[in-house]
């Protein structure tokens, strides 16, 4: 038996070794692909709204970047329609910039709607422009109806 037992370690670590380069040779490692995948680029769609003075700024930063100049520029006024004001003049400064479709000019009432219930929010309650709201409505020419506690505060 134990001429036999060398033998049969030496067997089995052969086997081993040669099924082991076998399975190597035949088999697709897994950290190499097969192939190379390109990529098609793919047409990007023309924006809906046509651009005024052609300028190619997203209309979201466009907003953004004219509401907070008119919002600096609010802060250095101590009167309290100073900030309305800036939200107005935002929204007819969008609506000169681009020719917008109907519900475009409904997306950017509701983005001023809710950058006016941010600042509500930030403040606790201190600076609430949302008597701008009916006004910004107006340069969107969209339709505004007030919400409840808009028209009767006292009751909700």
């Amino acid at each position: 038996m134990k001429p036999a037992l060398p033998a049969l370690l030496a067997v089995a670590v052969a086997s081993e070794f040669i099924a082991e380069n076998l399975h190597e040779s035949f088999a697709v490692q897994p950290h190499v692909e097969p192939e190379v995948k390109v990529s098609n680029p793919i047409a990007q769609a023309p924006p809906t709204s046509p651009v005024g003075s052609g300028n190619m700024e997203p209309l979201g930063i466009l907003r953004q970047r004219i509401l907070y100049a008119k919002m600096r520029r609010a802060n250095l006024v101590t009167g309290d329609l100073a900030m309305a004001d800036a939200f107005i003049a935002t929204a007819r400064a969008v609506m000169r910039e681009r020719a917008l479709q109907p519900f475009e000019r409904q997306i950017q009432f509701d983005c001023l709607r809710g950058e006016i219930e941010l600042i509500h929010g930030r403040s606790r309650g201190c600076r609430d422009y949302s008597n701008a709201l009916p006004a910004v409505a107006n340069a969107l020419d969209i339709p505004y109806n007030a919400p409840f506690a808009l028209i009767f505060p006292r009751l909700t």
